[in-house]
Order: structure tokens, then C-alpha cells, then sequence
């Protein structure tokens, strides 16, 4: 068995001044950035796809012809624009490490759930040997037997026939 994250494993400081990192990041980004509800997300408008390069040309347009929209200006359209371009290297750049820190932890839950079994099976192979090597594994046996379970489907029921 090959363990590729567990040996390079960070010390608990390390990891709070990661984190620590991430949360000033954020409050750092929270003077501009801002969480959407899920409802509002729903019902955000998606442009066109390729629409962006002809955003800019519309404010150039709004602003020509004095077009008035409540709510809105040439220049707002072009802040909007501007924040959504100039953001996606950063979205990419925080992206790239959740997505180091989701792969991370998915090995490493993984390596630890095959050295725990197979430690398990062995443990399970000497129990019936050993009274303390029995009492060690009680709690593991109680669980691989009664543990969480993935919810199965109810069975339909049958509909009467007449």
C-alpha cells in the first residue's frame, strides 16, 4: 500500500496559519466580494455565452446615445465588466488550491480507511485468541456491523388490483 499524504502530513500550526491566510483573504475580499443567497443565485442572469467582449460596446453605445436606464449607468456596466474579468485569475488561482486541499483529503481519508481495514482484519483474525485484542476491537466490530448505512430505496408498494 502507497501512502502519498500521510507522510507529508502538516503540523496543526501549519495548518492554522493556512487557514488563518485563507481567512484574512477573505476578509480581504469581502470589501468587494460579496455570498449570493441560493435563492438569488437561481436567478441571476447568464448572458449569451461569448456576450462579454460586447458588454463594454453596449456601455460605448448607452453612453453615445445617452440611453437612461434606472438603475444602471454606461460606467456601472463597465465596472461590472471590468470586476468580472479582473477576478476570474483569482477565482482560478483559489480553485486550483481548494481543489489541492479536496484531492489531499480524499487520499488521505482513503489511505486511512484501507490501513484501518486491513489493521481491522488482522485484529479480527487474533480476536478469538485473545481476550485484550477482542475488547480492543469491540467498538470497530459494533460498528462495521451497525455503522452508518447508504439509505436504501423503499420498496414500492404493491397498488391493489380490483
Amino acid at each position: 500500500m502507497e501512502n502519498r499524504v500521510g507522510d507529508k502530513t502538516p503540523s496543526a500550526a501549519d495548518i492554522y496559519k493556512q487557514v488563518k491566510i485563507v481567512e484574512d483573504l477573505c476578509t480581504s475580499l469581502g470589501k468587494y466580494c460579496i455570498t449570493l443567497l441560493p435563492s438569488e443565485r437561481q436567478s441571476l442572469n447568464r448572458g449569451r455565452l461569448g456576450i462579454d467582449p460586447h458588454l463594454s460596446r453596449m456601455a460605448d453605445v448607452a453612453e453615445r446615445f445617452s440611453f437612461n436606464v434606472p438603475g444602471t449607468s454606461p460606467d456601472s456596466l463597465r465596472n461590472d465588466v471590468r470586476t468580472y474579468q479582473d477576478l476570474a485569475p483569482l477565482e482560478a488561482a483559489l480553485e486550483k488550491a481548494l481543489q489541492l486541499v479536496h484531492d489531499t483529503r480524499a487520499i488521505a481519508r482513503s489511505e486511512a480507511s484501507e490501513a484501518g481495514l486491513l489493521y481491522y482484519a488482522l485484529a479480527q483474525g487474533g480476536a478469538g485468541r485473545s481476550p485484550e485484542l477482542e475488547v480492543a476491537v469491540r467498538d470497530m466490530r459494533e460498528f462495521m456491523a451497525h455503522g452508518p448505512r447508504r439509505k436504501k430505496e423503499p420498496a414500492p408498494t404493491p397498488t391493489p388490483t380490483p
